[in-house]
């Protein structure tokens, strides 16, 4: 992943996006769009999306993209909001991780996901 910031035309792709989406009525489309642009935009091999249950304690629903039915078998089951998420839930600021296995709150990443580096995780 290069640099953070987004150039000019990044910038008017994701303007272009963020129209697109609120014009969109389907959830599901929106949500996969969401993942498809933020993956496209960061040129990250990984994306995923936590969605928060009503209480927003917890994931209700946590959608990936660029992982392939086996290494999602692999990885088991899906978060639900400990660890670093968990930090996210309570603490809803950008955060960006180096390497995702190192961090002390890191929690139930298998194998297949260690070897992940450069991650940003947002929530609002």
């Amino acid at each position: 992943m290069g640099d953070a910031h987004l150039d000019d035309e990044g910038l008017r792709r994701l303007i272009d996006v963020g129209r697109s989406v609120v014009s969109e009525l389907d959830l599901e489309l929106v949500l996969e769009r969401v993942l498809d642009v933020a993956q496209e935009l960061t040129g990250a091999r990984y994306a995923a999306l936590g969605i928060l249950d009503e209480r927003r304690q917890e994931l209700e629903r946590f959608l990936t993209r660029g992982i392939d039915a086996e290494t999602h078998r692999t990885i088991g089951d899906l978060p639900r909001g400990h660890g670093i998420l968990g930090v996210l839930i309570k603490d809803p600021r950008p955060l960006r991780l180096p390497d995702v296995g190192e961090h002390p709150r890191s929690y139930g990443f298998r194998s297949a996901i260690r070897r992940c580096t450069a991650s940003w995780a947002c929530r609002s």
